[in-house]
């Protein structure tokens, strides 16, 4: 009788263990989804990709594919064009590093997340819109973290770690130091490691100086009062700030100009205008300049009426089209000032 109860109880498991295992043959078990990755479209010069996990640095190949983990890293004359899974594309400048983070595709909705991490160097990162608001596309840098829904915008990165975000199209969003500002199309903003980023701009012309004469950057002669003798040369010192900038080559290029010049009288009618841009231009940088200075001066005639005149300066960022503009004041008199 014992031996039948125990032959009973074998059964009984066989049949449950039987029973598990149709069940979980039977659960509509998804198949596996592939791991996303991202492709290196194009190349020049010296790239070189790190596997994930690994120590060693190899030659990159176009085609060749890159998955979470890895890293890509560009020499003196290198560059390369990476497209990820979902269509968004970044273009890596020379002696620049990349590390992607994190890469993948979740959900029925599927949700896409992206996050690299850029060091040091310069990328132009082509956002394809995202499907949907749980979807990410993310550059950390070691000042901040640029969020964004799909748009264009530069990242910069300098060996020190400070960071330069620029929109080209759409909005980003860029946080550090526990501050996001969000950064609209055709501004800039910059953090350094531990700081917080600055407030959103455009071309800014600042430092401006009346002066009797200018010989190069922050080297001028300040004409304290602005008083001038007819027949004087009245000089406008001034710096650009937040200028836009190209990156070809490995070098950076900035390029402002003054587009118009109105000097009114002392009765405020207009004296003389100047309708020929002046260009402020600089190629070759091996990094993006805080500033671009300028100067004008202003031929005074001598037969000028004594009094004060008002001067009105439109500026305008050659590769952004977007502007500034300053007035200043300075006076004539016979006796010159000091």
């Amino acid at each position: 009788m014992r031996r039948h109860q125990k032959s009973s109880e074998w059964i009984a498991l066989l049949l449950v263990l039987v029973l598990i295992t149709t069940l979980a043959g039977c659960g509509g078990k998804a198949e596996a989804v592939p791991a996303p990755t991202a492709t290196i479209a194009s190349l020049s010069g010296t790239v070189l990709v790190q596997e994930g996990g690994s120590v060693i640095w190899i030659a990159a190949d176009p085609g060749m594919k890159l998955n979470e983990g890895d890293r890509i890293k560009t020499g003196g004359n290198g560059t390369a064009e990476v497209i990820f899974f979902e269509g968004s594309v970044i273009e890596i400048g020379e002696e620049s590093e990349i590390l992607i983070n994190e890469m993948y595709i979740t959900g029925p909705a599927g949700t896409t997340s992206i996050n690299l991490q850029q060091n040091i160097g310069h990328s132009i990162n082509r956002i394809k819109k995202l499907v949907n608001s749980s979807s990410a596309y993310e550059v950390d840098t070691p000042a901040g973290t640029a969020v964004v829904r799909g748009t264009v915008f530069k990242a910069y990165v300098e060996d020190n770690g400070y960071t330069v975000i620029a929109s080209e199209e759409g909005d980003i969003w860029f946080a550090a130091g526990g501050v996001t500002v969000v950064v609209g199309k055709g501004k800039q903003s910059g953090a350094m490691p531990g700081g917080t980023p600055s407030v959103p701009s455009v071309i800014q012309i600042e430092n401006v100086e009346i002066c009797s004469d200018v010989i190069g950057d922050r080297d001028y002669t300040v004409k304290s009062d602005a008083t001038f003798n007819p027949g004087d040369n009245v000089w406008i010192y001034f710096e650009a700030f937040h200028l836009d900038w190209n990156y070809s080559g490995g070098t950076y290029e900035v390029w402002y100009r003054a587009d118009n010049v109105d000097v009114y009288a002392p009765d405020g009618e207009l004296y003389m205008a100047v309708t020929s841009p002046f260009d402020f231009h600089q190629a070759g940088l091996d990094k993006v300049p805080e500033y671009l200075w300028g100067a004008l001066y202003i031929d005074l005639p001598s037969s000028s009426p004594e009094g004060q005149y008002k001067v009105e300066l439109m500026f305008s960022d050659v590769l952004s089209d977007l502007t500034d503009s300053i007035t200043v004041y300075f006076t004539v008199n016979s006796s010159g000032g000091s």
